[in-house]
């Protein structure tokens, strides 16, 4: 491992030369999609440096790497970036890194006035592979471009992904160099969203062709589908956080987002797992399949930070004030300390964010994630000086 460590001292420097995209022109919601073979003679270490503008997800031979979300993370891009570093370890013979490049903060659509393209015109992507006998990176000649299994990816109005990762075509157009201006500071990421607790499905109500899920508890997380279950080619799944009158599910306080997943199962049968997205909800509106058990799993997801204050209180609506505000916190500390979690918005609000944050404090171990957040802010400033 000695020959691997090496990237980690000149990573911040290194990512700099690597950078690629797509060629196409912009598309709002679109997800690239690169791949690169590396051949060993036998089974060995390596390291990982990666980063994007934008957000990415990392495959080796099919399996995600690490276990982060939303990678390299949300920074004022003009002036910081973030990357990750991950150590591997690869099979003898043929290795398949794959990269998944959504647009995420830096250039999809964000803010209350649904911008796109705020940081820069196209995400881009940057990594470089150290094994114990040689250098590969994204710049290579041999990093390929493949088809997308999404239509669209984007926080506010979720996903549409068909269930063909295991086989996409190979593009005959090739990555290019990213000219865009890049940020002079690199930092390793050292706070993560991740995934948190399981929600329990706590009522399950028919309503004609559309079935209606309460997990009991109003959460930021993700859907997980089990294609698998699944009685019917695709499956449309709409979040909310409340009910109509009618039992129907509320959807007006998202004001633009969707906040929906479209999956078609096209024959694949490993889990679909969103990736370049998350949803603020209680319930959850199922359409195209009917339900069964096991169909549908929810997990939260929010930022590390462990847990360090407690309270307790025989008095029941108390206790559910306490709890209330709790996951309050939770769902709003996703890689910055936003206003909501469900609608056109989740912007880093220094407003909301500074009057909660002694609290949040005592229910968490918030270090990391206000050293960081205020990073960004200084950063911003500097524009004014």
């Amino acid at each position: 491992m000695a020959e691997t460590r090496t990237i980690r001292k000149r990573a911040a420097e290194e990512l700099k030369k690597h950078f690629i995209r797509q060629a196409e022109p912009f598309e709002e919601g679109r997800v690239g999609v690169f791949e690169q073979t590396i051949h060993c003679r036998r089974a060995q270490a390596a390291c990982l440096a990666i980063t994007a503008l934008g957000i990415y997800e990392a495959e080796l031979n099919g399996e995600k790497i690490g276990d982060e979300y939303f990678a390299p993370g949300y920074t004022y891009y003009p002036r910081q970036l973030q990357y990750n570093i991950f150590n591997l370890r690869l099979k003898e013979g043929r290795n398949t890194l794959r990269i998944y490049l959504a647009q995420g903060w830096y250039c999809g659509r964000f803010t209350y006035e649904n911008k796109s393209q705020i940081y820069g015109e196209y995400p881009a992507a940057a990594w470089i592979l150290e094994t114990e006998d040689a250098l590969y990176s994204s710049s290579d000649e041999e990093v390929r471009l493949l088809e997308s299994p999404y239509d669209y990816a984007g926080f506010y109005d979720g996903e549409i992904y068909h269930g063909r990762s295991d086989a996409l075509k190979v593009l005959k157009e090739k990555p290019v160099r990213f000219e865009g201006p890049l940020p002079s500071s690199f930092v390793e990421r050292k706070c993560a969203v991740r995934l948190r607790e399981e929600m329990q499905i706590v009522r399950v109500e028919e309503r004609g062709d559309k079935t209606i899920l309460d997990f009991g508890q109003n959460f930021a997380g993700i859907i997980i589908i089990d294609p698998e279950k699944m009685k019917g080619p695709s499956l449309k799944i709409r979040h909310g956080e409340i009910l109509n009158d009618d039992g129907s599910l509320y959807t007006s306080n998202l004001r633009q987002a969707k906040a929906e997943l479209i999956y078609y199962k096209e024959g694949e049968t490993k889990l679909y797992r969103p990736q370049f997205t998350y949803m603020g909800f209680r319930y959850a509106e199922l359409s195209g399949v009917p339900y069964e058990e096991g169909l549908i799993r929810a997990f939260a997801l929010y930022s590390d930070m462990e847990r360090t204050g407690f309270f307790s209180t025989s008095h029941e609506k108390l206790q559910r004030l306490y709890l209330n505000q709790l996951w309050g916190q939770k769902s709003n500390y996703v890689e910055i300390p936003t206003d909501c979690p469900q609608r056109d918005e989740r912007m880093g609000y220094t407003g909301d964010g500074h009057v909660f944050a002694r609290s949040g404090a005592y229910n968490f171990d918030t270090g990391l994630f206000w050293r960081k957040f205020l990073r960004d802010i200084r950063e911003s400033q500097k524009d004014n000086e």
